[in-house]
């Protein structure tokens, strides 16, 4: 590792990845190292620690590190649904000084799942009910003949009104 000064007292340090002669203040903070500076430049040091992290994910737990996922400008994917949304179904933050700033609500949703399990009150149990009332009031397809299907509801039949 090499460090050096130049005319204008500015201390200057070679990265051991790139090769690339940096600013001292461009590689990372070390506090055991001299000048309280790492061997690599911020950039370099970036990339190193990824790729240690994706490694020992899959020593340790034999599976790959989460990539990120990158959406086209004006875009978000909501990981609820899992698609991606233009910006403008996700609410808006009127709060921000500097005008609308767009925000997340539980993780990034879009506004109809955001909406859906506001309606639950992000309550499980209540999530669960519903569920439960969708499984016990779907229609079933039910083979009368081969290739002809009834849809038949699995709730009892209703009793005709008085009126009828």
């Amino acid at each position: 590792m090499s460090d050096f000064e130049d005319a204008r007292g500015v201390l200057w340090r070679t990265c051991l990845d790139c090769g690339q002669t940096r600013p001292l203040g461009d590689f990372h903070v070390s506090p055991r190292r001299k000048y309280e500076r790492g061997s690599y430049w911020q950039t370099c040091f970036n990339e190193r620690s990824k790729k240690s992290h994706r490694k020992r994910m899959l020593e340790k737990h034999g599976r790959e590190a989460r990539v990120p996922f990158k959406a086209s400008e004006g875009h978000r994917r909501c990981p609820d649904c899992d698609t991606v949304k233009p910006l403008e179904e996700f609410p808006l933050n009127k709060a921000k000084p500097s005008g609308y700033d767009r925000y997340c609500l539980r993780g990034i949703l879009c506004l109809n799942c955001n909406t859906g399990l506001g309606h639950y009150k992000d309550n499980i149990a209540n999530m669960r009910k519903a569920i439960a009332y969708l499984e016990e009031t779907s229609w079933q397809r039910v083979l009368v003949q081969p290739g002809v299907y009834r849809l038949r509801s699995p709730r009892r039949a209703c009793l005709p009104s008085r009126n009828s």
